[in-house]
């Protein structure tokens, strides 16, 4: 399971676009950088990801869409 707070701010628009900047970004382009490389992770490696800014119940995973990514919630049985 990856825990990863707030890499993600939205969980359609941070995914989609990894590179957009957020407001809360202290260093704009590291944190696009760690925006896909944490995104790319989830997907490859298909974790469950807890994270905060997700719709009830904040698990999901990863998908790749296009050149960006989607979430993809998951039930609380943890089942897709």
């Amino acid at each position: 399971m990856l825990i990863w707070g707030d890499c993600a701010h939205h969980e359609v628009a941070s995914l989609a676009e990894p590179g957009w900047h957020a407001l809360f970004d202290m260093d704009k382009a590291a944190g696009a950088a760690t925006r896909r490389r944490i995104y790319d992770m989830a997907a490859t490696d298909d974790l469950v990801v807890a994270g905060y800014h997700t719709s009830f119940p904040s698990l999901g995973y990863v998908g790749r869409s296009g050149t960006g990514y989607r979430w993809i919630p998951v039930t609380h049985q943890l089942e897709r």
